[in-house]
């Protein structure tokens, strides 16, 4: 019975350290990959458009556009026209 007791001890400490790693490894991965943004959060992207573009900011949502994070940008100019761009957060780059 001992003997059983220490294998299952054993084998779930083994698992419960496999896992702390795997967890470890994605964390490592996640700020490696926020690290290599340029516009990390939507504020930053709302700021950039008003920037370049002018206006006010209507609204910012996160994307996904061809596998790639972004910021679809919503504004409305001074002239009273509505737009709404994409901005690439790895590039910086609007479209």
């Amino acid at each position: 019975m001992k003997l059983i007791t220490v294998l299952i001890f054993t084998i779930s400490l083994i698992f419960s350290a496999t896992l702390f790693a795997g967890d470890k490894h994605n964390l490592r991965n996640y700020q490696n990959a926020q690290q290599a943004l340029v516009i990390k959060n939507a504020q930053q992207a709302a700021r950039l458009v008003k920037n370049r573009r002018g206006g006010k900011i209507l609204k910012v949502s996160r994307k996904k556009h061809n596998g790639r994070l972004g910021y679809r940008v919503k504004f409305i100019k001074k002239d009273g026209r509505i737009r709404s761009v994409l901005v690439d957060a790895h590039s910086g780059k609007i479209r």
